[in-house]
């Protein structure tokens, strides 16, 4: 069929206007800027939180590496719980001697951190008891534990105050004691003498009354008994006796001991009367007294 011009040009110009009123009508899709809140920039048509998001940290695009997190726009090392990001490393600010309770805090030497906080670092057995190591064991000012003082007259033993005796006693339930004459505590704490004896360097030893002596538990005279004559322990010889702590010559009646010989005073001329009064020669002792020699 033969078209008319006329139509052909209508035709061409129906068709050029619909393709400029359709280019019109999309534009605008083109060329919107979207709107994103305070803080938040369009990355790819999604509005980001460039200060924080790991993908986007700091400009669109930029993702941080495994192990790092976006904070301020920059990515930085992830610590665990209770550790803190200094220079790139992550420390425990409680422990750390370098970064004690924050970032780059050191600890002078002889000192630790100890729950974010220097402290003196004492030796095994020893407490830090306001910056100074101690023995609570024995420090009268610090006794068990730290600000625990003794009282007067008292020391540290074994981190507990006790009574402090003078040398050569000892502490018995709180009281000093000698226990040396002791008799209640001879030789250690409650050890008791039983009655009839006393303490003695320690021991309990029989009580003997004035002028006896303890000889082996029995008390004797020094002075008469042959067992223990002058000293316990020294006896005299068979036919002897002890008298004034000498053993002497054990006489019969009727006889004296004379230099260690037994003698009739009354007959005898060389102790005549006496030991050692000698008759002169050509005298006889009668009765105790030299006399002439009769016929």
């Amino acid at each position: 069929m033969k078209r008319s011009p006329a139509l052909f040009f209508f035709a061409l110009i129906a068709g050029w206007m619909g393709g400029r009123m359709l280019a019109v009508h999309a534009a605008p899709a083109l060329d919107c800027n979207q709107q994103c809140p305070a803080g938040r920039t369009p990355c790819g048509g999604v509005c980001r939180d460039l200060q924080n998001d790991d993908q986007h940290c700091g400009t669109c695009g930029n993702a941080c590496s495994s192990g790092l997190i976006c904070s301020s726009g920059s990515c930085i090392l992830s610590c665990s719980v209770g550790y803190t990001n200094c220079s790139g490393t992550c420390v425990n600010p409680n422990s750390d001697e370098s970064n004690c309770g924050g970032c780059s805090t050191a600890c002078p030497a002889g000192t630790l951190c100890s729950s974010g906080q220097c402290v003196v670092s004492c030796q095994p057995g020893r407490t830090n008891c306001g910056g100074t190591c101690v023995n609570p064991s024995s420090d009268e000012s610090n006794c068990g534990a730290c600000g625990v003082s003794c009282p007067a007259g008292s020391l540290c033993s074994s981190s507990q105050c006790v009574v402090s005796c003078q040398p050569g006693y000892t502490n018995c339930s709180g009281t000093c004691v000698n226990p040396s004459s002791d008799e209640s505590n001879c030789g250690a704490c409650g050890v008791s003498c039983q009655a009839g004896s006393l303490c003695s360097s320690g021991r309990c030893v029989v009580s003997c009354q004035p002028g006896l002596t303890n000889c082996g538990g029995t008390c004797v005279s020094l002075s008469s008994d042959k067992s223990n004559c002058s000293s316990c322990g020294r006896t005299c010889v068979t036919g002897a006796v002890c008298s004034s702590e000498h053993c002497v010559v054990s006489c019969q009646s009727g006889l004296v001991n004379c230099s260690g010989v037994c003698t009739d005073l009354t007959i005898d001329r060389n102790s005549c009367g006496q030991c050692g009064r000698v008759c002169a020669s050509g005298q006889r002792c009668d009765a105790g007294s030299c006399a002439a020699c009769g016929p």
